[in-house]
């Protein structure tokens, strides 16, 4: 730690100026989750600095760090951050000019993210991801394997960016190897029709919010929807003279699918019964303020809690909400859905994504399986 820091009577941080970093995290659209956790660590450094007794004025991000002393690349980040936006501010050490190599890196991150905004249609959290210009040091030095499959298909979008903006001649997408992908290793894990059904009436009579919760769970099993799109679901979403409802897809896509009878119904049910607060998000808390999800978590809950009081052996180790993805797509399958009708009904992009189901149709692909060499094939 710097010598500058010293034990004297410590200035308090005005929290007018906290919340003026969280609304610029709001603003550049960091999602609630993310923002709890820059919360927890200003909180930390406040209190260690008031512990201390040590000036604001003085401190500088690599103080901030020493100071505390995080477990977590992510922890060490958030307090950077917040400690030169009070640079910024004049409420702690002024940060050093930037050289001409960091100015022309930021610049070329920010023309970077801004060709996955439009040209991808990424969402802004894979575009944070995707932006990170120093996390190969971070991987090189790794003991242990690194499990993110998104490393190359990030580096393959930033190579593909410089060769199409004319920063490169060679376009080095190519060079990158992609990440084997297994698909043979084990079938889609899923839930029967009967059993989805049975999860759905033990959730709709559970003790706190049931109607809630039903819905949630019912346009998962219904639509397929991904766990993150049921939370994104905005009262404006549903047009209830059209019987249409919008969903918010992965890049930035928005769908518009005829509205269920019986989905319909649930979330008629428990906006009259259960639905409180003013924020327009369709699915709120029960607690006060009533604020939307943060992430899936309630949903994996839910299922969890189902199993437990039905008995039900999970059909996988993780017990997670897109399960329920799985099961719809296996069981249209099974009642003779084509491979094209669940990618339409699944909405994905790529027709490769739902190969995965084909190894599920057992009587079709005898259609097409040869015949068992035998010796007088041979001859």
């Amino acid at each position: 730690m710097k010598s500058e820091l010293k034990n004297t009577a410590a200035q308090k941080l005005p929290s007018s100026l906290v919340e003026e970093f969280f609304d610029r995290l709001r603003s550049e659209r960091y999602s609630q989750n993310t923002i709890g956790g820059y919360r927890h660590a200003v909180q930390h450094l406040s209190t260690t600095v008031a512990e201390n007794g040590l000036e604001w004025q003085t401190l500088t991000p690599d103080d901030a760090v020493a100071l505390v002393k995080p477990k977590s690349r992510n922890a060490c980040y958030r307090l950077k951050a917040f400690v030169r936006f009070l640079g910024e501010k004049g409420f702690a050490a002024p940060l050093p000019e930037p050289s001409e190599a960091e100015l022309a890196r930021n610049s070329l991150r920010a023309e970077f993210e801004e060709y996955l905004r439009t040209q991808r249609a990424m969402s802004e959290r894979t575009i944070r991801h995707a932006s990170y210009m120093d996390f190969l040091a971070d991987v090189l030095d790794r003991k242990s394997a690194f499990r993110d499959k998104t490393l190359s298909t990030h580096l393959r979008s930033f190579f593909g960016f410089l060769f199409q903006t004319g920063k490169t001649q060679t376009n080095l997408a190519k060079v990158v190897p992609r990440v084997a992908i297994r698909h043979g290793t084990r079938l889609p894990r899923h839930l029967k029709q009967d059993d989805v059904e049975a999860v759905l009436q033990d959730v709709g009579k559970v003790k706190n919010s049931p109607k809630r919760d039903y819905a949630m769970l019912l346009l998962m099993a219904r639509y397929g929807l991904r766990a993150p799109e049921v939370i994104a679901i905005q009262l404006d979403d549903i047009d209830w003279r059209a019987a249409e409802i919008i969903v918010r897809g992965k890049g930035q896509l928005h769908d518009r699918l005829p509205l269920l009878p019986d989905v319909g119904a649930a979330i008629a049910d428990y906006l009259q019964s259960e639905r409180q607060g003013q924020t327009r998000d369709l699915f709120v808390s029960s607690r006060p303020p009533h604020k939307p999800f943060k992430d899936s978590q309630r949903l994996n809950q839910l299922l969890r809690g189902a199993y437990e009081r039905l008995g039900m052996k999970p059909p996988v180790p993780y017990v997670g909400s897109h399960i329920l993805r799985h099961s719809l797509a296996t069981n249209l399958l099974e009642q003779g859905a084509s491979l094209n009708e669940i990618a339409d009904t699944l909405r994905h992009r790529s027709r490769t994504t739902t190969l995965k189901y084909a190894r599920l149709d057992v009587e079709g692909l005898r259609t097409i399986a040869r015949p068992w060499p035998t010796a007088e094939d041979a001859a």
